[in-house]
């Protein structure tokens, strides 16, 4: 070969491989290198947030609701008992301020009469007679309105009966209404009875002794004629003052009962036909 064939070949070779050169850093610099795959995933902690410490709740201790309303306590989201205006605003629509108040009056015999609107408060409650022996007495409270048209309430007798001392034989019950065959004759038919409010009662003591000066119970055995001779050995006990501070002021003497009060729902009083047979209380719901 010859030197001037040698020369070429060495120079073409040299050609080609510096364009190899620089075709390899031409593709480098468009095609940057990968990161580098890593050797351990890392997972994050995690932190979780405390919880709060629970303490307990306490309650504060319910007001005892003024005389006059009922006792049922509120309770959030239930239907709540009216308030004492409420209540009163209700006997004022219902009765005529006429009738507000204590009343004497004389017809066939003497009496002490009022309106009274039941509560749905009823109870059993047990005294002792005149010779030592227990008489179970049935009792509904009533609201009614001073002759101002305030609110009063009180508990008024239902009926009573004497310990039967054998279950065997079980004493009479004696009653306190004129509803003939439509009255309650039994402990529980009584307070069957007044266990839903809002009933309108006319109740009158109408007896030949009882004055406005209040009831003489020492005449009661001898001139009885319409209430169960038998309350004439407990009125003395349940009603030493003879009703006198009730009959006087309108406003009875405290845990006094009346007793002796016959009573009449106002649906069998076609002469007071101005008074409705119930008042609806107002109802809202417990904040």
């Amino acid at each position: 070969m010859s030197n001037f064939v040698r020369k070429n070949v060495i120079t073409l070779m040299a050609g080609v491989v510096i364009s190899f050169l620089i075709g390899l850093v031409v593709f480098q610099m468009s095609h940057p290198a990968a990161d580098p795959i890593p050797t351990q995933i890392l997972t994050p902690t995690l932190t979780e947030t405390p919880r709060p410490t629970q303490t307990s709740t306490s309650f504060p201790t319910p007001l005892e609701r003024p005389t006059g309303t009922f006792t049922v306590l509120p309770v959030a989201g239930k239907t709540c008992p009216p308030t004492q205006d409420q209540v009163q605003a209700a006997l004022q629509a219902a009765i005529p301020k006429y009738f507000w108040g204590v009343h004497y009056q004389v017809a066939t015999f003497p009496e002490m009469y009022f309106f009274g609107v039941n509560t749905g408060e009823t109870k059993t409650t047990t005294v002792a007679g005149p010779s030592g022996d227990s008489w179970n007495l049935d009792l509904a409270r009533f609201y009614y309105l001073h002759d101002d048209g305030t609110l009063g309430v009180l508990w008024a007798t239902l009926g009573f009966s004497l310990n039967a001392r054998s279950p065997s034989t079980p004493a009479p019950y004696n009653t306190f209404n004129d509803m003939g065959a439509e009255g309650w004759f039994s402990s529980q038919a009584a307070l069957a009875q007044l266990s839903e409010p809002g009933h309108i009662f006319f109740l009158a003591f109408p007896e030949k002794f009882i004055e406005r000066s209040g009831i003489h119970w020492d005449q009661c055995r001898a001139t009885v004629q319409i209430i169960p001779k038998a309350a004439c050995d407990l009125g003395p006990i349940l009603d030493p003052s003879g009703s006198a501070q009730f009959f006087s002021s309108g406003i009875p003497p405290e845990d006094w009962i009346a007793f002796g009060f016959y009573m009449t729902p106002n649906t069998r009083n076609a002469y007071l036909q101005p008074i409705p047979n119930m008042v609806t209380f107002p109802e809202a719901v417990c904040p």
